[in-house]
């Protein structure tokens, strides 16, 4: 997910939000009028969910592929009356479940996850040193320090409690601490009471008014609805920029990527069981099919990318999709007629945007275009290039540190040797162990992801099956080049010199490097 709040943009300089396609479907024509929709909502309709709602039963909040139209009463009654939302979630209902719940596992829980496990994979290292020798181990291990070979052993403990810790947390950390409320439209706006629905439904945009984030779960339908229209023009229009963009083929990416990490762990401890070693003769075919599967996974999402590019590049909001539209304004439960949305989201974008303000100065109410092609303009001069440029072709760094996450626990398994040494030789190894999981990993990859992207956006759009071979293997070199890069630092580590200064250079170095690069590319989460 991608975090921005761009200090030198323009109120308009905000990326899309929202979709409540189906929240319209029996609101009256009272309503309908051109004040029917406003940018305020009562206080007693002021409502929010705990953000462990969204992964309860696995995500079966977002099960409904009809969204609100098959709620209850019970729904509204999880909700309760705030002061203020801490997020507003944005999503359509034509995206699937799963991915939706990988998504906010990631945004909600997964820094935390990392967090945890990471702490887990420290106590056990405590945990297995011979002084406390409260966990056996029985792995060989074989490692070098200040130019002298160590032989001991390494316990297993890791390689199992750390992914259930990292899983466990992942999944019910919103249960686990302070609730953070957040607007999800099934449960916060009414379903079977008609009035509390239809004032809900105008004052949508005074949801976002109390939101201090927009999430946007982010598919391939999403710039096509017209309720993701409005609230995007609500957005503009009260001057909100803090946003958290997650495509979920990102998330899904990520959360495989993380997957096939830990996997090469368990296979580098497999072969430290067998023959005290990871040889390269092991690692690198490992690597290459990890590469190779990372790089088809990826391929979705740089292919999803491209769509959101063009969507961006020809957005018309007289173009976009509406609910009502799409079942002929007949009611696919009740068979009732229902009224078009389209008119009263177009009388709110002109009223909006015929008298508009820029920077805190007010623009001349002629304007050469009209309201609605200048809302085009905006999105696609202003906004597209906002988001192809921080959100969607790179990876933050709190993402990349997630990466890396089960490689901290192999080093930290194989590093028992440390209990024959020196006090001050631990400091040594701090350094180098900071060094790879603040620096190496993260930056590995970030260089990673963002060849795959490029790779699979520049040749994986043509036609041609030759062109998408051709950016699978290009991502899955690159993807091999860096992991194996990496692999090399971590099997012949610096520390293993007599003088500590190689390992001091190469890790300013790394860290330089690192803070330059997240830096200039963005540290958003």
């Amino acid at each position: 997910a991608v975090a921005t709040s761009p200090s030198n943009m323009s109120p308009l300089s905000v990326v899309p939000v929202g979709d409540a396609d189906n929240l319209s479907c029996n609101t009256s024509e009272a309503s309908r009028t051109s004040r029917g929709l406003v940018s305020n909502v009562s206080m007693v309709l002021m409502r929010a969910v705990a953000a462990s709602i969204l992964t309860d039963g696995f995500g079966t909040a977002f099960t409904s592929n009809r969204g609100t139209l098959e709620v209850t009463a019970e729904d509204y009654s999880k909700s309760r009356r705030v002061t203020h939302i801490d997020d507003f979630i944005s999503h359509t209902w034509q995206s699937k479940r799963w991915s939706k719940f990988l998504a906010v596992c990631l945004i909600y829980n997964g820094h935390a996850a990392a967090a945890a496990s990471s702490l887990a994979a420290a106590v056990v290292f405590l945990l297995e040193l011979d002084i406390v020798s409260a966990l056996p181990r029985a792995v060989p291990v074989k490692a070098k320090h200040a130019g002298i070979e160590y032989s001991c052993t390494a316990g297993i403990w890791g390689i199992f409690i750390c992914p259930v810790v990292f899983l466990i947390v992942g999944v019910f950390w919103q249960k686990l601490r302070l609730p953070r409320m957040i607007f999800v439209d099934k449960f916060c706006i009414h379903q079977t009471d008609p009035e509390k629905k239809k004032q809900g439904i105008r004052g949508l945009a005074g949801f976002l008014r109390k939101s201090e984030r927009l999430v946007v779960l982010w598919n391939d339908s999403y710039f096509e609805r017209l309720w993701c229209t409005y609230e995007l023009a609500s957005w503009i229009y009260l001057g909100k920029e803090r946003i958290c963009f997650m495509p979920l083929s990102l998330a899904a990416l990520l959360l495989s990527w993380v997957a096939g990490s830990y996997l090469l762990t368990v296979l580098g401890f497999l072969c430290y069981a067998s023959w005290g070693d990871f040889p390269p003769s092991v690692v690198f075919p490992s690597l290459g099919a990890f590469s190779l599967l990372v790089a088809c996974s990826a391929k979705p999402h740089a292919h999803e990318l491209g769509q959101l590019a063009h969507q961006l590049s020809h957005f018309s909001v007289k173009s976009s999709r509406c609910f009502c539209c799409d079942c002929n304004h007949v009611h696919p439960l009740t068979r009732e007629a229902i009224p078009c949305d389209r008119l009263l989201v177009y009388e709110a974008l002109e009223e909006w945007f015929v008298k508009r303000r820029h920077g805190g100065a007010s623009l001349p109410e002629e304007n050469p275009l009209p309201p609605l092609e200048f809302f085009d303009s905006q999105v696609r001069e202003i906004i597209r290039p906002h988001i192809l440029s921080t959100g969607a072709y790179r990876l933050s760094y709190s993402n990349a540190l997630l990466l890396g996450v089960p490689y901290s626990w192999f080093v930290l398994g194989r590093a028992t040797y440390l209990e024959s040494l020196p006090v001050l030789e631990w400091a040594r190894f701090a350094i180098y162990f900071g060094t790879l999981v603040f620096a190496a990993f993260p930056l590995a990859n970030w260089m990673a992801f963002t060849c795959c992207c490029h790779f699979e956006r520049v040749l994986g759009s043509s036609t041609s099956c030759k062109m998408k071979s051709l950016s699978i293997f290009a991502s899955a070199a690159s993807l091999l080049f860096f992991s194996g890069a990496t692999w090399l630092f971590l099997h012949t580590p610096f520390s293993q010199f007599t003088s500590p200064l190689p390992l001091i250079l190469v890790s300013v170095t790394l860290a330089l490097l690192s803070i330059a690069v997240f830096c200039r590319f963005g540290l958003g989460s």
